[in-house]
C-alpha cells in the first residue's frame, strides 16, 4: 500500500496542524498514513493523531519558531538549523521512497537543503505554515 508522510518540525500546533489531520484522516481508507513530529510534542496533538488512528514516527530535534530578537539568538538557531533538519530527514527516508509522498510543513526559504534532498529521493508536497510576523518598529512600513 501506498504511504503519505506528513511532518513538521515545531512543537507549536495549530491551523497547518489540523489541515494536516484532515486530510490524513480522509486519505486513511486509501493509504498508509504516517505522521513525522518532533519529540515533545504536545499530548493533544497526540491524542488528535491517536483518535483518528494515525501512526506517528518522533524525530529528536525540532525547530524553535519563538520570536529571535537579538543578532546572537539568530546566530545560535542558524547553528542548530542542520541538527533538526538532518534528525527530521532521517526519520522521512527510513520508508520505501518509491511508494511514498511527503507533505511538510517547511518553508523552501528556511530549509532548502531539506527540501532539496527530499525533493531528489522521494516526492514531496510543501505546505507553509505562515504566521504574521511583529516586526520591529523600523522595519514596520511608514
Amino acid at each position: 500500500m501506498r504511504e503519505i508522510v506528513y511532518a513538521w518540525p515545531y512543537l507549536e500546533w495549530g491551523g497547518a496542524q489540523r489541515y494536516f489531520m484532515v486530510l490524513m484522516k480522509y486519505a486513511k481508507p486509501h493509504y498508509r498514513v504516517t505522521a513525522v513530529i518532533p519529540a515533545g510534542t504536545s499530548p493533544t496533538v497526540i491524542g488528535f493523531l491517536d483518535e483518528i488512528g494515525i501512526r506517528h514516527e518522533v524525530f529528536h530535534d525540532r525547530f524553535d519558531v519563538t520570536p529571535v530578537t537579538t543578532i546572537g539568538g539568530r546566530i545560535r538557531r542558524r547553528r542548530l538549523k542542520p541538527r533538526w533538519e538532518r534528525a527530521m530527514l532521517e526519520v522521512l527516508l527510513r520508508r520505501d521512497l518509491s511508494n511514498a509522498l511527503f507533505h511538510i510543513d517547511v518553508a523552501p526559504w528556511t530549509s532548502p537543503r531539506l527540501l532539496r534532498h527530499l525533493a531528489q529521493e522521494a516526492r514531496a508536497v510543501v505546505t507553509l505554515h505562515t504566521a504574521l510576523i511583529r516586526r520591529a518598529t523600523w522595519r514596520r512600513p511608514i
